[in-house]
């Protein structure tokens, strides 16, 4: 999860700034990737990973975790990721809306945190 919070405030900051033209260096391209490979790595490790309940227990069963992932996280997740995947392939953002609206749903994902 601290990898997770250090990508979220990469991407808390990047993403605002992509919005004025960044200029596209070898150093953003890296870090795109390393994210773009973290995060399609992430969606399945967050169907495992442990909740909590609100009287503070952590919730470990398997189906349970599953159930509320999927109901949750899951489809902003996915959406996040597809939006992401065709920046890529649209190749770059340049005035595509679909790409825009792939940035503005990114930075959503400091909601995870909360």
């Amino acid at each position: 999860d601290m990898v997770a919070c250090l990508f979220v405030a990469y991407e808390a900051v990047v993403i605002p700034l992509a919005f004025m033209d960044l200029e596209e260096t070898a150093v953003l391209e890296r870090m795109t990737w390393l994210l773009r490979i973290f995060w399609i790595c992430d969606l399945p490790i967050s169907f495992f990973t442990k909740h909590l309940l609100p009287d503070g227990r952590a919730e470990g069963h398997a189906h349970k975790v599953f159930r509320r992932y999927l109901c949750t996280w899951f489809p902003l997740d996915v959406v996040m990721l597809v939006f992401d995947w065709l920046e890529l392939l649209s190749g770059g953002v340049g005035d595509l809306n679909a790409a825009r609206m792939g940035r503005i749903l990114k930075s959503i994902r400091v909601l995870k945190l909360m």
